[in-house]
Protein backbone atom coordinates (compact mmCIF):
# COMPACT_ATOMS: atom_id res chain seq x y z
CA UNK A 1 0.00 0.00 0.00
CA UNK A 2 2.80 2.41 0.88
CA UNK A 3 4.37 2.44 -2.57
CA UNK A 4 0.99 2.90 -4.30
CA UNK A 5 0.11 5.75 -1.94
CA UNK A 6 3.48 7.38 -2.54
CA UNK A 7 3.04 7.14 -6.31
CA UNK A 8 -0.45 8.68 -5.97
CA UNK A 9 0.94 11.66 -4.04
CA UNK A 10 3.84 12.15 -6.47
CA UNK A 11 1.85 11.74 -9.70
CA UNK A 12 2.45 14.70 -12.02
CA UNK A 13 5.46 15.96 -10.10
CA UNK A 14 7.86 15.16 -12.91
CA UNK A 15 8.44 18.48 -14.62
CA UNK A 16 11.41 20.86 -14.66
CA UNK A 17 9.47 23.28 -12.46
CA UNK A 18 8.07 20.68 -10.03
CA UNK A 19 10.20 17.58 -9.66
CA UNK A 20 9.80 15.19 -6.73
CA UNK A 21 10.72 11.59 -6.01
CA UNK A 22 9.96 9.07 -3.32
CA UNK A 23 12.87 7.37 -1.55
CA UNK A 24 12.31 4.87 1.24
CA UNK A 25 8.72 6.17 1.71
CA UNK A 26 9.84 9.80 2.16
CA UNK A 27 9.33 12.58 -0.41
CA UNK A 28 12.18 14.65 -1.83
CA UNK A 29 11.90 17.87 -3.83
CA UNK A 30 14.73 17.62 -6.36
CA UNK A 31 13.63 20.54 -8.54
CA UNK A 32 16.57 22.78 -7.63
CA UNK A 33 18.98 19.84 -7.85
CA UNK A 34 18.20 18.94 -11.48
CA UNK A 35 20.81 21.21 -13.03
CA UNK A 36 23.65 20.14 -10.72
CA UNK A 37 23.04 16.38 -10.64
CA UNK A 38 26.19 14.62 -11.91
CA UNK A 39 24.10 12.15 -13.91
CA UNK A 40 22.23 14.91 -15.82
CA UNK A 41 18.68 16.20 -15.35
CA UNK A 42 17.37 13.54 -17.75
CA UNK A 43 18.49 10.77 -15.42
CA UNK A 44 16.38 12.23 -12.63
CA UNK A 45 13.41 13.15 -14.80
CA UNK A 46 12.96 9.55 -15.95
CA UNK A 47 12.40 8.48 -12.33
CA UNK A 48 10.58 11.57 -11.05
CA UNK A 49 6.95 11.64 -9.97
CA UNK A 50 7.06 8.20 -8.35
CA UNK A 51 8.85 5.97 -5.87
CA UNK A 52 12.48 5.84 -7.05
CA UNK A 53 13.97 3.84 -4.19
CA UNK A 54 15.02 0.85 -6.28
CA UNK A 55 16.72 3.03 -8.90
CA UNK A 56 18.47 5.13 -6.22
CA UNK A 57 19.78 2.03 -4.46
CA UNK A 58 20.78 0.23 -7.66
CA UNK A 59 22.98 3.19 -8.63
CA UNK A 60 25.06 2.73 -5.47
CA UNK A 61 24.95 6.34 -4.28
CA UNK A 62 27.74 7.42 -1.93
CA UNK A 63 27.40 8.60 1.66
CA UNK A 64 27.86 12.15 0.38
CA UNK A 65 24.96 11.73 -2.05
CA UNK A 66 22.79 10.34 0.74
CA UNK A 67 23.57 13.29 3.02
CA UNK A 68 22.73 15.67 0.20
CA UNK A 69 19.47 13.84 -0.43
CA UNK A 70 18.47 14.25 3.22
CA UNK A 71 18.64 18.01 2.76
CA UNK A 72 16.12 17.75 -0.08
CA UNK A 73 13.57 15.76 1.94
CA UNK A 74 10.30 17.68 2.28
CA UNK A 75 7.93 15.05 3.71
CA UNK A 76 8.80 12.24 6.10
CA UNK A 77 6.70 9.10 6.53
CA UNK A 78 6.62 8.77 10.32
CA UNK A 79 5.82 5.05 10.13
CA UNK A 80 9.29 4.49 8.68
CA UNK A 81 11.15 6.18 11.53
CA UNK A 82 9.01 5.30 14.57
CA UNK A 83 6.86 2.35 15.58
CA UNK A 84 4.40 4.80 17.17
CA UNK A 85 4.20 7.25 14.26
CA UNK A 86 2.06 7.38 11.15
CA UNK A 87 1.35 9.82 8.34
CA UNK A 88 3.45 12.26 6.34
CA UNK A 89 4.95 15.25 8.10
CA UNK A 90 6.78 18.25 6.60
CA UNK A 91 10.49 18.67 7.28
CA UNK A 92 12.46 21.88 7.73
CA UNK A 93 13.15 21.85 3.97
CA UNK A 94 9.41 22.10 3.23
CA UNK A 95 8.25 25.47 2.05
CA UNK A 96 4.60 25.71 3.00
CA UNK A 97 2.53 28.55 1.64
CA UNK A 98 0.09 29.74 4.28
CA UNK A 99 -3.28 31.27 3.43
CA UNK A 100 -2.82 34.89 2.41
CA UNK A 101 0.88 34.51 1.55
CA UNK A 102 2.28 34.77 -1.93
Amino acid sequence: FGECYLNYILAGRNTIGDCMVGLHCHIYDITAFLDVHPGSPDTLMVHAGKDSTRFFEDMGHSAVARRLARKLCVLVDLSQISHDGWGLRPTEATELQLDGEE
